[in-house]
């Protein structure tokens, strides 16, 4: 504990540790990144970010790593006014960081679903009629506010990758990746039915258990579930009901895995989080 109280204090890592990647040899003089002068002998630059050939993701500035034995760099004399701390905060981070490639789940550009909540598509242009009433309730001022910024969208012809995102989000949320009411029921009270099964069975028939609950949930699954999802993976849901006390808890949860929710809803994050990286470039 001595020894990394020391380390903190002197900034200098610990020589038993694998030392970072060295970069070019920094010159007499030049600050580092952390408002201290490389010493001129023995000190390793930290360099500067690169991407890694294969993910692309870039890689954060090491810190000084000193060779040699070589004593700790000393510190440069603070900039700002007597008594006021310098700044903590770093250099901006904007454009430092590159997300990797979109996976083959993030937004999918195949074709959308067919809808079962949405009207069907029509080349004329809705008729919004009267304004709104003083005393709207706030469903129908969102609803009016989103049906402007998507007709707007379809006017202007190109929208802004957020914008599209947005849409993708809204139309996912609506349609809820297809799956209609009746169909949500029937799982949910499968479901329902299976974790109060697992939860009421002796330890030493559970696998019989799990096995007979999965094979029930797959052949009450709509044809639309089944063609994303595997025996497999039912299974491994089944499983996870027997950790699981709260039997709402539970149903919301299986359901959401087993019609593709939690994936859309991770997919359409892992967007919006591009989308906003990207935006800043």
């Amino acid at each position: 504990m001595t020894e990394f109280k020391k380390t903190l204090q002197q900034g200098t890592p610990d020589q038993s540790a694998p030392a970072a990647p060295r970069g070019p040899i920094a010159p007499a003089g030049v600050v580092s990144p952390h408002n201290a002068p490389i010493a001129p002998s023995g000190v390793v630059s930290a360099g500067h970010p690169s991407s890694s050939a294969r993910g692309g993701r870039a890689m954060m500035p090491s810190a000084p790593v000193l060779v040699g034995g070589g004593p700790p760099p000393m510190r440069a004399p603070s900039s700002s006014s007597p008594g006021v701390p310098p700044s903590s905060e770093g250099p901006p981070s904007s454009g430092a960081y590159v997300p990797p490639p979109a996976g083959p789940d993030e937004l999918r550009r195949s074709r959308p679903p067919q809808g079962h909540r949405t009207p069907s598509a029509t080349r004329s242009a809705p008729d919004f009629g009267p304004p709104l009433p003083e005393n709207a309730p706030g469903w129908m001022l969102r609803a009016r506010r989103m049906s402007l910024a998507l007709e707007e969208a379809i006017r202007a012809g190109e929208p802004t990758p957020a914008l599209e995102a947005c849409i993708e989000r809204a139309w996912a949320s609506w349609e809820l990746d297809g799956s209609q009411d009746k169909q949500i029921a029937r799982i949910a009270r499968l479901i329902d039915k299976a974790h109060t099964a697992i939860r009421e069975t002796p330890a030493a028939k559970l696998e019989t258990a799990y096995n007979e609950c999965a094979q029930v949930l797959w052949a009450g699954l709509p044809r639309h579930v089944k063609s994303k999802q595997e025996f497999a993976q039912v299974l491994l849901i089944i499983r996870d009901l027997r950790a699981e006390a709260d039997s709402w808890a539970a149903v919301v949860d299986a359901t959401a895995k087993l019609l593709g929710w939690s994936q859309a809803a991770r997919a359409h994050a892992a967007h919006a989080v591009r989308v906003a990286i990207l935006s800043e470039r």
